[in-house]
């Protein structure tokens, strides 16, 4: 049961924590403390699925004003998370805080919770006046500390084997042109399904329970990723290694390290653990690069050889789209191809673009529309392609940051053809219909009764772009209008009332 002038909020975990806690923030007036709990790095906060490190903090100027706008001045603004305030980017973090706000912060520099940890917030900065709540009922109710996310064998499932040769490939020597490998284990921490992810760049990954990730001489590489795209902050690796070599361990967004795998002899048959805390956060894979790698023949080492035991995260982060698409549609009519979309909400948005491909889903860039930026409301979009192709064409949206990036929201399939290029009114009809279609595409027109005879045969001129059918003479019924061009012919359908 919570005290009068206490309110308990939940940032949910699947959505963007750091706008989700602005608007509750902004609900309130003159707080004397906010007490904020979730998992975190050395400056760098996990809340809901987003990381909030010093970027965010300087690039949402909202932040202040809501912060502000909610806590008194001198106020307490209190971070409970696994080293938060640790090293430089700890302290650059909070300096943020307290640079742009009328608050207090503070923060811890160790591990935050009750078994291997504490509630205490180590590094402040301004007066803290708040009690602490270190020994309250509640906090005691936590069973571990707001710790790293770590996948390890004996705690995940397998749920590609891949396919391990030992040491060797079948002939003798690296296939660089074989089909690429996967294995990958699933495992649920903190409430949360995860698929994990490694690609071999050859022919020689395993995974399994007992020995964990295994790799064989013929990789040259290792990359590992979620198959949802999540982004992380990685800490560590654990490699069992069975003959060794010095590798470089990288990631998709930068950074950069030198490792040394060693023998199991050389390790003392114990596992190696490979700090990677120096490598950035906000990646989506990681790659172990064999640097002494080369081609090799039967009975002769000429790669490292090892298993993975164990990967350890500060933070995974479901990816948050720049754009939050509610539907995209493709329809033919009689001016061509109507494309229709709606966003309800976009985030640091350019423009979108429309790509065209065909039944070789050979893509060009068609057209584009300027996005709305930054905005939380429902937005409509429509663009018409006046010159589809003719049969399958495909429609690609792409969406495209501020600062390029691209990111691919939908596809659709419309088939088009020469009938959807005329057009026919009023139909039905009592006496004169009007055929409407594109100049210099027919020759000639005509008109036929049910059975096939030919009532009506008209020439066209190269310009003509429409023709008028009298039927007034004609008995009730349905008729068919014949417009034929170099490209073949094409038959409508037109009733006499």
């Amino acid at each position: 049961m919570m005290k009068p002038g206490v309110a308990l909020v939940e940032i949910p975990q699947g959505v963007d924590g750091f706008s989700f806690l602005l608007k509750s923030l902004a609900k309130y007036q003159h707080l004397k403390a906010v007490h904020l709990f979730s998992h975190a790095n050395a400056g760098e906060l996990l809340l809901g699925n987003t990381l909030v490190d010093s970027k965010t903090l300087n690039s949402h100027p909202e932040f202040a004003k809501v912060v502000n706008a909610a806590v008194k001045v001198g106020g307490d603004f209190l971070l409970y998370g696994c080293e938060l305030g640790k090293g430089e980017k700890g302290d650059e973090f909070l300096q943020i805080i307290k640079g742009k706000t009328q608050v207090d912060v503070a923060a811890s520099n160790n591990l935050t919770g009750n078994i291997n940890g504490d509630w205490e917030l180590e590094v402040k900065k301004g007066n803290i006046e708040a009690k602490p709540l270190a020994n309250s009922i509640a906090m005691k109710d936590f069973t571990e500390v707001l710790q790293n996310i770590t996948f390890q064998v004996g705690s995940w499932t397998v749920v590609n084997a891949g396919t391990n040769n030992d040491r060797f490939t079948p002939i003798g020597s690296n296939k660089a042109s074989s089909t690429n490998i996967d294995a990958s284990v699933k495992q649920t921490v903190s409430g949360v399904e995860r698929t994990l992810k490694v690609d071999g760049a050859y022919n020689s990954i395993k995974a399994d329970n007992s020995y964990g990730i295994s790799f064989g001489f013929s990789e040259k590489a290792l990359t590992l990723s979620f198959t949802d795209g999540s982004v992380f902050k990685p800490v560590s690796i654990e490699i069992y290694g069975y003959q060794g070599d010095p590798a470089t361990i990288t990631t998709n967004n930068g950074g950069s390290m030198n490792v040394n795998i060693l023998s199991a002899a050389a390790a003392g048959y114990t596992n190696q653990v490979f700090n990677l805390s120096s490598l950035p956060a906000g990646a989506s894979s990681i790659t172990i690069t064999n640097n002494a790698w080369a081609p090799f023949v039967v009975n002769t080492n000429s790669g490292f050889m090892g298993a993975i035991k164990k990967i350890t995260f500060a933070s995974i982060n479901t990816p948050v789209l720049p754009v939050q698409l509610v539907d995209f549609s493709a329809k033919s009519n009689q001016n061509g191809v109507a494309l229709h979309w709606q966003t309800a909400s976009e985030s640091n948005n350019k423009k979108f673009v429309i790509y065209r491909g065909d039944d070789e889903k050979f893509f060009k860039e068609l057209m584009s529309i300027d996005g709305a930026g930054n905005t939380s409301t429902l937005k409509s979009y429509n663009l018409v392609d006046k010159n589809p192709l003719k049969g399958n064409n495909y429609y690609k949206l792409i969406q495209v940051d501020n600062d390029g990036k691209e990111t691919e929201l939908s596809i659709k399939n419309v088939m088009f053809d020469l009938n959807s290029q005329a057009t026919i009114y009023p139909n039905p009809t009592s006496d004169r219909a009007t055929i409407a279609f594109e100049a210099a595409k027919y020759h000639s027109l005509s008109l036929s009764s049910l059975d096939g005879k030919e009532l009506i045969a008209q020439k066209l001129s190269v310009s003509q772009t429409e023709a008028v059918v009298d039927l007034s003479s004609y008995a009730k019924g349905i008729y068919f209008l014949k417009l034929t061009g170099a490209g073949g012919s094409v038959v409508h359908k037109v009733v006499r009332k």
